[in-house]
């Protein structure tokens, strides 16, 4: 089973984005706010995605015997292009809509399911229970950052 920690993270984090956005103007979220850096609605359609690429990465771990996990970046992704032309109140209703089929998906697996290896291309050798909260982790530093930038 997934660890108590981890599954309140997985309920609960999305909820989190809904309150730090819920005062934010409309036309802040695409606001770029600091030079060279996402706006509000890139760091959410980044988020979308980075969840439906983590559950094609642990399918990937469950059915392949240590398999080579290649690096997600954003901005060589179609579909996160074609995400950002949602909304972000879109975006979040997705990402929270997804969030559900992908934590009942992770409470049916079993302690060997969680054992079981992929390579990352970074941080090497993990086991899925870690790819999880390698993937909490990543998620709650981009609502930091989305944090800061409805606050700036």
């Amino acid at each position: 089973m997934i660890s108590q920690s981890q599954l309140y993270r997985l309920n609960y984090q999305p909820e989190a984005l809904e309150q730090i956005l819920e005062k934010v103007p409309v036309d802040r979220m695409e606001k770029k706010i600091l030079a060279g850096k996402w706006s509000i609605q890139e760091n959410l359609g980044h988020l979308l995605r980075y969840q439906e690429m983590s559950q094609i990465r642990f399918k990937r771990i469950l059915n392949e015997q240590e398999p080579l996990l290649d690096r997600y970046i954003a901005e060589e992704d179609e579909e996160f292009k074609t995400v950002l032309n949602q909304s972000s109140k879109e975006i979040l209703f997705h990402l929270k809509e997804d969030r559900q089929l992908f934590t009942a998906h992770l409470l049916s697996l079993t302690k060997e399911h969680l054992s079981r290896r992929g390579i990352h291309p970074v941080f090497g050798t993990m086991v899925l229970s870690e790819c999880i909260e390698f993937f909490l982790l990543h998620e709650s530093h981009h609502m930091m950052t989305i944090f800061r930038l409805a606050h700036s």
